[in-house]
C-alpha cells in the first residue's frame, strides 16, 4: 500500500503520524538514566547543603538523605518538622 502525502491528496498540508508497535519503542540505555540520577542526586544534595549555609540553618543528614532519595529528600529537607 502505497502513501500519498497529504499535499498531493489535493487538501491541506498536515502533519500524520504513524503508529509504533509496543515491540519498536526505543528503550533508553541504562548506563545514561544512571547516570542522570546520580548527576540529579548531586545536584539535589548540593541545592540542600547550599541553602542550608545561606539561611544558617542546619542540614543535619537531609543532604545524605536527598543523596540517597532525590526529590524526596528534598521535599523532607523543606517539609519535615522536628519535633522538640
Amino acid at each position: 500500500m502505497d502513501v500519498i502525502p497529504a499535499a498531493d491528496r489535493g487538501g491541506p498540508t498536515r502533519f500524520e503520524t504513524a503508529i509504533i508497535a509496543p515491540s519498536k519503542l526505543p528503550i533508553m540505555n541504562l548506563a545514561a538514566f544512571l547516570l542522570a540520577t546520580l548527576v540529579a542526586h548531586v545536584g539535589f544534595a548540593a541545592f540542600v547543603t547550599g541553602h542550608a549555609h545561606l539561611t544558617d540553618q542546619e542540614a543535619g543528614n537531609w543532604p545524605y538523605i536527598t543523596l540517597a532519595l532525590g526529590l524526596a529528600g528534598v521535599a523532607g529537607y523543606f517539609f519535615y518538622d522536628e519535633l522538640s
